[in-house]
């Protein structure tokens, strides 16, 4: 089956960490024997320097991934969106991504479906690439707030209804997201299929870090919206600055200095902030942690969830989408959004009794829901549908 993918962000470098698991779908798919392609626009504002050369640049190509799964990435550049001028920007970027399309069919021929990521801009896009050029197309919506948000400005809805009802299937990544996306769309059904699990978690043995100090991690990429601030604060109150109980933060971004100051306001010394943490070695990080904190106030899945069950360490996480679907029984303790309090219960409960947890039946749990055969099973039978299904 030839797929070619629509992402509405990608990674612009091997490096990259910035929408790389769409690349490891991608992958994994090719390595399931599929032929798969990517399309993607790099959005630029039209007052960077440079931005009026770069839109006259040509397409580029390039060829991603290992013997046996490799892509054929087409890549050229976009302007951002305009606030407010949506008939603009979809003039534009349909414009801009048929372009991609059409170079992309020369050198490798035209796609069985298309698959787009994230309704807008991709989903958009191939609405009107699949209509065109007679080609059936799937999406998948990722995002928890903005997908929802964008259906407040009555002509960017009328585009994004129009794209969604023609396509063959809608997914979302966790049901609760589903019945969101549902609502919001008037009644249209979306399925749920989970992100897949990086490859390094599909072989990696859990590993019980010693019995004290008890860790807690965070992996994140500090935004606001991840509430680092909040879990410092509910960490202070419940533990201080005992030396039996240490919290690791892992990321980088423009929010790591001040959430080492407002660490160091509240005295914490027991708090390590481990800076940027390689795909390479995530893995390797959850290992140290007994626990892994997420207090989000919005996750429409949470990949990070699942790799820290597939490293067989249970979960405190905020009533999310995505945590209300990783948090159950027996993976984890789930809290309100934004409640300090129950964080703070939640952490000491976790202290006590996080020893209880079976961390190879957490690994099971991960394993079935997000696996990367079970990612590819399922999303071969949707395109197989779209396919299949008449006109």
């Amino acid at each position: 089956m030839h797929v070619l993918m629509l992402p509405s962000w990608y990674p612009t470098g091997a490096e990259v960490f910035h929408g790389s698991f769409f690349r490891e779908q991608a992958t994994a798919l090719a390595a399931a024997g599929h032929k798969v392609g990517v399309v993607a626009l790099e959005a630029i504002s039209i007052t960077a320097p440079g931005a009026l050369a770069a839109l006259r640049l040509r397409v580029s190509r390039a060829t991603e991934g290992l013997p046996g799964e490799q892509l054929g990435v087409f890549r050229s550049v976009g302007l951002r969106p305009i606030p407010m001028a949506h008939r603009f920007n979809v003039r534009a970027l349909a414009r801009r991504w048929e372009r991609l399309f059409l170079a992309y069919v020369r050198e490798c021929g035209m796609p069985d479906v298309l698959h787009a990521h994230a309704m807008n801009p991709g989903g958009i896009a191939a609405a009107r690439i699949a209509k065109k050029y007679d080609i059936p197309f799937v999406v998948t919506e990722h995002r928890p707030d903005s997908a929802i948000a964008e259906l407040g400005s009555q002509s960017l809805a009328k585009v994004l209804f129009a794209a969604a009802i023609h396509a063959k299937r809608r997914i979302a990544v966790s049901p609760a997201f589903a019945e969101s996306l549902s609502v919001a769309y008037d009644g249209q059904k979306w399925d749920v299929i989970p992100n897949m699990l990086p490859r390094q978690f599909e072989s990696y043995e859990p590993a019980k870090p010693a019995a004290e100090p008890f860790v807690f991690g965070h992996v994140s990429n500090l935004h606001p919206y991840k509430r680092v601030g909040l879990l410092l604060d509910a960490f202070a109150a419940a533990f201080g600055d005992a030396r039996d109980v240490r919290l690791r933060i892992a990321g980088d971004s423009e929010y790591l200095a001040e959430h080492r100051e407002h660490a160091e306001r509240l005295g914490l010394g027991n708090v390590e902030f481990v800076g940027a943490v390689s795909r390479a070695d995530i893995a390797a990080e959850f290992s140290n942690y007994h626990a892994f904190v997420m207090p989000s106030a919005a996750e429409s899945f949470g990949v990070v969830f699942w790799e820290a069950l597939a490293c067989g360490v249970p979960l405190i996480a905020t009533a999310t989408d995505g945590g209300r679907y990783a948090v159950r029984p027996d993976t984890g303790l789930l809290v309100g959004i934004d409640d300090q309090t129950e964080l703070q219960n939640a952490l000491l409960r976790m202290r006590n009794e996080g020893d209880q947890y079976d961390r190879g039946q957490l690994r099971a749990v991960s394993m079935n829901e997000c696996g990367q055969s079970e990612f590819v099973r399922m999303y071969t039978e949707v395109y197989n549908a779209a396919m299949t299904e008449e006109q």
